[in-house]
């Protein structure tokens, strides 16, 4: 242990579900009656830079109904996988759209991310669903980000909203994060992903990412870390205390 002379008053949170749907997330009890926080940090991968903001996320079901019929008379039905067809194409020229706040430049993106069919595999499926998931800009509130969503889908198939994060804003104005910045020469970059930065931002704490992982590791089966980053994480964050 190493006994830590620090200028402010320092509190740790932890807690699980931090990946699954907003509202199982298990950092939003330990948030209920917490005193006023100056600012925070989320020890997010970002390789020991600062990632500020984070872009918001909306996971939706995209339905696409046919009729079911034996596959070796396919033409007794309407192959819902094929109704889609139009729908995927579509979604596939979609291009990031480039998005700047306070100078840092984030990406809306729309991604599918999974296809699946119930019923049989020798059955022309009656009903196929694709998962879509939208990344949106710091400043666009989550209702505007889901009206544009349904909007771009347009009328036809059947759209479910399963999980809706809000965006957060860049927030690193308090003076001794400014200071702190300046005087490590730290790098400032935008947090092209949904983090709790988002989930601060909602109760009026700015917070920013700030770890010593490598984003591009994120999800992979054989992340790992660096022990000198992990090191160097140490050391920028004790000044920052002291």
């Amino acid at each position: 242990e190493h006994h830590l002379e620090s200028s402010v008053d320092l509190g740790g949170l932890f807690y699980d579900r931090e990946e699954g749907p907003y509202a199982d997330n298990g950092l939003e009890p330990l948030l209920e009656g917490l005193p006023t926080v100056d600012f925070a940090v989320v020890l997010e991968p970002t390789l020991n830079q600062i990632q500020a903001g984070c872009v918001g996320s909306i996971q939706a079901r995209v339905h696409f109904q046919g009729k079911r019929a034996h596959s070796a008379r396919p033409w007794q039905g309407r192959n819902a996988i094929y109704e889609a067809l139009p729908f995927l194409q579509r979604l596939a020229q979609v291009q990031p759209r480039s998005v700047f706040s306070q100078g840092l430049e984030f990406f809306e993106v729309l991604s599918a991310t999974q296809a699946f069919s119930p019923g049989p595999s020798n059955a022309v499926p009656d009903r196929f669903t694709l998962n879509v998931n939208q990344r949106f800009a710091p400043g666009k509130p989550l209702p505007q980000a889901e009206q544009e969503l349904r909007d771009w889908i347009g009328p036809g198939p059947e759209v479910e909203v399963l999980d809706g994060a809000p965006s957060g804003s860049v927030r690193l104005e308090h003076p001794r994060v400014r200071q702190w910045i300046d005087a490590h020469r730290l790098v400032v970059q935008p947090k092209q992903a949904w983090t709790d930065v988002a989930r601060l931002d909602q109760r009026g704490i700015p917070a920013f990412n700030f770890g010593p992982g490598d984003p591009a590791q994120a999800h992979q089966a054989d992340e790992w870390v660096e022990a000198s980053r992990v090191i160097e994480n140490y050391r920028l964050l004790r000044s920052l205390l002291q």
